[in-house]
């Protein structure tokens, strides 16, 4: 089990850029659910890690997130990828710091030495900075992410 607190640079609302700048990230080992990234991020989170067979791996995480100033935007994107925005979509953050609560379980089961099976579920409850950027789902409005995957090393 493990609890940490990450606060990556804001900036203000004025005409000059402060904000920490995610150059070439790898969010999936960070942020499974690409919610959020390192950009004007408070990123307060508890991690729980079991392995109760040598097959199986269990990881859930909840983190409480927050833009570090009011006057930030809220980036996601996972990085050079895209030439117009570069990867990177902000949205203006409306006065709010509440980014929202992340609340996810990781699940790997081993079928062969190289041979991983892999399911994500998560959950976010958006904050009011969701809030203010998607007023049509309400204050807080929510959104849900599911996968499996199949991982072969070679």
């Amino acid at each position: 089990m493990r609890a940490d607190y990450f606060r990556g640079s804001g900036d203000g609302a004025d005409d000059r850029q402060h904000t920490f700048f995610q150059v070439l990230p790898t969010p999936r080992v960070y942020a499974r659910f690409p919610f959020f990234n390192l950009m004007n991020n408070e990123d307060l989170f508890v991690q729980l890690r079991l392995k109760p067979h040598k097959r199986l791996s269990l990881r859930s995480d909840m983190r409480y997130l927050r833009l570090s100033n009011r006057g930030d935007l809220w980036y996601a994107g996972g990085g050079a990828f895209q030439e117009k925005t570069f990867g990177y979509v902000g949205r203006p953050s409306g006065g709010n710091k509440e980014l929202g609560t992340l609340f996810d379980l990781t699940l790997d089961y081993n079928l062969t030495p190289n041979t991983i099976l892999g399911l994500y579920v998560s959950h976010v409850r958006g904050g009011r900075v969701a809030g203010n950027v998607y007023p049509q789902n309400g204050p807080h409005p929510g959104a849900n992410l599911f996968y499996l995957e199949l991982t072969q090393r070679f």
